[in-house]
């Protein structure tokens, strides 16, 4: 088990073939081949606050993470958070779930992408999958003064 560290938070990622049974065969429960897998990761007890009951700041702020890493990799260089204009969560986690974060490039504009993300969790006795949380989030790609920057062409 290794563990990174994004923003404030501690994401634990354990690696163990247990952790993921099950995950292979509902990959991109949606269907569209368009959303991809960002990031996987077990909720553990350290991860619950006393005022955030379902654990609903935790997953929004690993959505954001996740929409982030998809927004740099297409900018090619830094990202900001503008907007999160359209969150729903459905479904509270539970310590022991395993969550699955999938991103999908919505929109490009000339600084700024609308990323769709969904956030799924294997129940960690039930080996039954949810949607528990989904939104969109717009970024904006930012040069090293964080002043908007055109995108690069799509290759």
């Amino acid at each position: 088990m290794t563990e990174m560290t994004a923003g404030r938070s501690r994401l634990r990622h354990d690696n163990s073939a247990a952790a993921f049974a099950g995950l292979e065969r509902t990959r991109r429960k949606n269907g569209d081949p368009r959303s991809d897998l960002c990031l996987r990761v077990v909720v553990a007890q350290s991860d619950l606050k006393p005022a955030d009951s379902g654990l609903r700041k935790w997953v929004v702020s690993l959505m954001e993470t996740a929409a982030g890493v998809r927004a740099e990799a297409r900018s090619k260089g830094r990202v900001l958070t503008a907007a999160a204009p359209n969150l729903s969560v459905r479904h509270p986690l539970r310590v022991g779930d395993v969550v699955s974060v999938y991103t999908r490039i919505r929109k490009v504009g000339h600084t700024s992408l609308t990323i769709s993300v969904e956030a799924y969790a294997l129940r960690r006795y039930l080996q039954e999958e949810v949607l528990v949380t989904e939104g969109e989030f717009i970024l904006v790609a930012v040069d090293d003064d964080g002043v908007p920057r055109m995108l690069p062409f799509a290759a």
